[in-house]
């Protein structure tokens, strides 16, 4: 869970000053930033690769909470000391006690409230046990995609790799066999390993082809390992050394796309995959570099649920008409109206039953009838709002309202989920159309 940080005017002349413990973790927030900063400074005065990471959220100043907040925290935390809750259990994770304090702090009391309740409701004799839910995949007034795993798989060593290694391989010194081990540590996986191999390569090596090779070998295992950043750093090196040949300029600014587009930066990605194109000697359409950039391209609209952009980029490859017209198949998907969900949850659970959740609409239905029948006969009773009474209509309504709430959410994450398996199977056929596929 992250925790924001707040802006602090300090200029003179404002009406609104900090307050004294503000200003003290404001001025203890900058001294450790310094401390930090001068900490990873190299002793030579030269440039530094240590990563200068975010401060811990401790040091954070932190985002101040509402009243309503804080009074909604303070209930949840008193009753998770309930001795009653160590024999009950959650059937998911984590409990809804602890989804409530995310989600109120968070996403602010009236949202973090309304999703409390929806997951309450979610939480239900018919629900399967152990899965693991969230806050963040149920806000629904987030405008972020999901995230879809990446299906493209790598093949055996290419051609590229047989003309760099059979370049190197005439040599009669002790580097070709420090390269040849590097090269079985690679094959079998051990990445951190042939990382140090590399290095030793380079060291004692003087071939310069040999140890751009290395170089890039390096920055394929730290891709491998997913350590994205570093592998940027290497390859970006690469792409601006001018003299190692199209060859290696290419696969680099290749692999930096691919980076881009793991990390869900998909005009970056875009962008490079662009140079790509630019950079390519032939613009035949059997260059490979040319198609699999294509392909990428489209890919990336794919994921932003761009289709008719995505089947314009698959058309510009003599072998991609056929998933270029899948691809539009996309708008047809079928559909569930969020708003109509909404409206059909006015009659407690209708709205999950139209969203594909019936079990959870049908349990919705139930708690929330059996709410509202009893906040009546007391109230009838009674004939006044006592206590009582009065609580049960604030908790009626808090079902009522998280039921629409959740309505809502159901029609998103169904719609999520039909796009995540549409766009699965276009992936798998545009694996089959990829020339040189980069491992996960």
């Amino acid at each position: 869970m992250s925790v924001r940080s707040g802006n602090i005017d300090v200029l003179p002349g404002r009406k609104q000053r900090m307050r004294r413990e503000d200003a003290f973790h404001f001025v203890l927030c900058l001294l450790a930033k310094t401390v930090i900063a001068i900490s990873v400074l190299p002793a030579n005065g030269g440039s530094s690769s240590t990563e200068v990471k975010s401060l811990p959220p401790v040091l954070l100043l932190p985002k101040e909470k509402s009243f309503f907040q804080e009074a909604a925290i303070k209930i949840i935390k008193l009753y998770q000391k309930f001795p009653l809750l160590k024999f009950s259990s959650c059937k998911y994770h984590p409990t809804c006690s602890n989804y409530g304090l995310r989600a109120i702090e968070d996403y602010g009391f009236l949202v973090g409230h309304l999703m409390t309740f929806d997951r309450i409701q979610r939480c239900n004799p018919f629900t399967a046990a152990g899965s693991i839910d969230l806050p963040e995949e149920h806000y629904i007034f987030s405008s972020a995609k999901p995230v879809v795993k990446d299906s493209l798989r790598t093949c055996e060593v290419d051609d590229f790799t047989s003309v760099a290694i059979s370049s190197i391989s005439n040599r009669v010194d002790g580097s070709n066999a420090i390269l040849s081990f590097a090269e079985s540590l690679f094959a079998e996986g051990d990445y951190f390993r042939a990382i140090t191999e590399y290095k030793r390569f380079i060291y004692f090596s003087d071939d310069i082809r040999g140890n751009n090779f290395a170089y890039f070998r390096i920055g394929e295992c730290y891709y491998r390992l997913k350590e994205f950043t570093r592998a940027k750093d290497v390859f970006k090196s690469l792409v601006r050394n001018k003299e190692l040949g199209d060859d290696f300029n290419l696969r680099a600014m290749f692999y930096i796309g691919k980076i881009y587009y793991k990390e869900g930066q998909y005009f970056l990605a875009r962008c490079k995959f662009k140079d790509v194109i630019e950079n390519c000697s032939s613009k035949e359409n059997d260059n490979p570099f040319l198609t699999d950039a294509h392909l990428y391209i489209g890919l990336t609209f794919l994921k932003e649920r761009l289709w008719e952009e995505a089947s314009e980029e698959f058309c510009k490859i003599a072998s991609g008409g056929t998933v270029s017209k899948e691809v539009l198949l996309g708008k047809k998907l079928k559909r569930k109206s969020p708003a109509i969900a909404g409206v059909l949850s006015i009659i407690p659970g209708l709205g999950k039953i139209y969203a594909g959740v019936s079990k959870d609409g049908i349990f919705s239905f139930i708690s929330i009838s059996l709410l509202g029948y009893l906040t009546y006969e007391i109230y009838s009773k009674n004939k006044n709002w006592d206590l009582a009474s009065g609580m049960l209509a604030i908790l009626s309504l808090s079902y009522y309202f998280g039921n629409i709430y959740g309505s809502v959410d159901a029609a998103r994450l169904y719609n999520n989920k039909q796009e995540e398996k549409f766009i699965g199977r276009i992936e798998s056929e545009v694996d089959k159309l990829l020339n040189w596929k980069v491992k996960d």
